[in-house]
């Protein structure tokens, strides 16, 4: 029975768990530390928000069929274009995307595409709240745009040294 319960419910349920087990033992540290997390997670939330709007956005407009299309061999710079952005806003951990990415390369997408799409997987809208919260917007608008600047280099290599 308990190998049927979601490792997410398990997780939370150690958490809870725990902080009860250290209100008992530490009870001023423990609402200390509840405060902190509550006024952290509130300061955040509205900028979440905003991503999960945006990615739901996403997932209306990019569907696969149009995903083939601009990804394939004779697309181009629609192709790049079209790479860094779906990269950005396919919300799912990279080994999840592997297969969707061996499907679409069997359809056509070039290699050069898929080093750029594989490359920008650190931009994306869920961890840009939190960057911008700890290090601030310039930092993160630097450090992404430097990431988008690899991630098309290192597609141009990919395209040159591996040929499709």
């Amino acid at each position: 029975m308990f190998k049927k319960i979601p490792t997410r419910i398990k997780f939370l349920s150690f958490v809870c768990i725990l902080y009860m087990i250290s209100f008992f033992i530490f009870p001023d540290a423990t609402v200390v530390s509840l405060k902190n997390f509550l006024s952290e997670f509130f300061k955040v939330l509205p900028i979440l928000g905003m991503v999960f709007f945006v990615m739901f956005l996403g997932y209306i407009f990019l569907k696969p069929q149009v995903i083939k299309k601009y990804l394939g061999q004779g697309s181009g710079i629609k192709g790049w274009i079209f790479a860094l952005f779906a990269s950005i806003f396919m919300a799912a951990p990279t080994y999840l995307l592997f297969p969707l990415l061996k499907e679409l390369k069997s359809h056509g997408m070039k290699n050069s595409l898929i080093a750029v799409f594989l490359n920008n997987r650190n931009v994306q809208p869920a961890f840009l709240p939190v960057m911008i919260f700890y290090f601030g917007l310039p930092f993160t608008i630097v450090f992404s745009m430097l990431i988008l600047c690899y991630a098309l280099l290192s597609g141009f290599l990919m395209g040159q040294i591996v040929k499709d």
